[in-house]
């Protein structure tokens, strides 16, 4: 997930900082979580997560 947010950031020519708020996070949260994706794998493997990311965010800063 950081690692996604790092890249968006990469795509605004603005000066952006990451800030976790640690009073937000909750303790019960499940800091990860790994799920059986084959079924659908074959259909989503086409596009590449950070080019989806970017047309979305190119999309809304026209917008």
């Amino acid at each position: 997930m950081k690692e996604l947010l790092e890249y968006i950031v990469s795509l605004s020519s603005q000066k952006i900082e990451i800030v976790v708020d640690e009073s937000k996070v909750r303790p019960v949260d499940t800091p990860y979580i790994c799920a059986d994706n084959s079924k659908i794998k074959d259909y989503f493997c086409k596009t590449d997560i950070k080019d989806t990311i970017k047309e979305m965010y190119e999309y809304y800063k026209k917008s």
